[in-house]
């Protein structure tokens, strides 16, 4: 099933996403497993060639990715027999996800934030007060960021513009995430206020992509073929074990009735008031 490697700086956990990936393909469970890491463990992965001498290995940097390198670099996943990708994060947001896939995304988000909205905030998008100088609340201007982000996407596919090779299009059915909490960073939809811990905006662009690919991975092969790796499992805010969950385990989260934050917040979390330290 999909894992989460929460292991110590120093536990090995680069040798198991090398392992898990290798063992993937040997029982047949993949057949193009992708890791995802920072630029700066990308020398770690040599341990990849120490213990799989004989594996097919393709790397993606940034600069393998820049301009037109990017199509070539695609093209070379898409029709290429690896036994894994190791990619850095900028190289990643650079393969692009499907413009259906996005709207799908973005649609699935303003039905969250418009259920967690009240009346008013609803009011407030749909009549655009915020013209006449009235300053947008923080789930009115999250709705109204993503609706414009949507009539983009939207205006894409109207124009079919092609765009090459897309995310789901690579054949890639495994993904592997090193430093995992780099992508901790979703949108959250939720009318708790005033709660320290609670975080605001539309959620980071690496993370809502890299949200994406792991859905189209899971529709594939629900619950399983997604790993997460990360030494720093918290860093500063309850939401992001609510956001593993959603990568993780987006159906046990559905199938409970916690799959909106406020539902999984009121099962799992306790809003105190205490003092705290300057």
């Amino acid at each position: 099933g999909n894992t989460y490697l929460a292991h110590t700086m120093g536990a090995g956990k680069t040798v198991v996403m090398a392992a898990i990936a290798m063992e993937y393909r040997r029982l047949g469970l993949a057949k193009k497993p992708i890791i995802v890491i920072p630029k700066q463990t990308l020398s770690d992965y040599a341990k990849f060639a120490q213990y799989y001498p004989t594996a097919r290995v393709l790397i993606g940097t940034k600069e393998s990715t820049d301009g037109d390198k990017r199509k070539q670099f695609m093209a070379r996943i898409a029709t290429g027999d690896w036994d894994a990708i190791i990619v850095t994060r900028d190289a990643m947001v650079r393969m692009p996800a499907g413009a259906e896939a996005w709207k799908e995304f973005i649609e699935e988000q303003i039905a969250e934030l418009r259920a967690a909205a009240s009346d008013e905030e609803l009011a407030e998008v749909d009549n655009k007060k915020a013209k006449g100088g009235r300053r947008l609340s923080d789930l009115a201007r999250k709705i109204e960021t993503l609706e414009q982000r949507l009539a983009e996407i939207q205006k894409t596919i109207d124009e079919k513009k092609d765009r090459g090779l897309a995310w789901e299009d690579l054949g890639v059915d495994m993904l592997l995430v090193d430093e995992s909490h780099g992508y901790r960073k979703l949108t959250l939809a939720t009318n708790i206020r005033d709660v320290a811990g609670i975080p605001t905006g539309t959620g980071s662009q690496r993370g809502n992509d890299l949200f994406i690919k792991a859905r189209a991975i899971h529709k594939n092969t629900p619950g399983r073929n997604i790993v997460f790796s990360s030494g720093t499992p918290l860093v500063n805010s309850v939401a992001e074990l609510y956001w593993l969950q959603k990568f993780l385990q987006p159906d046990a989260l559905r199938l409970a009735g916690v799959d909106n934050f406020d539902a999984w917040a009121s099962t799992f979390g306790n809003i105190g008031t205490k003092y705290e330290a300057d």
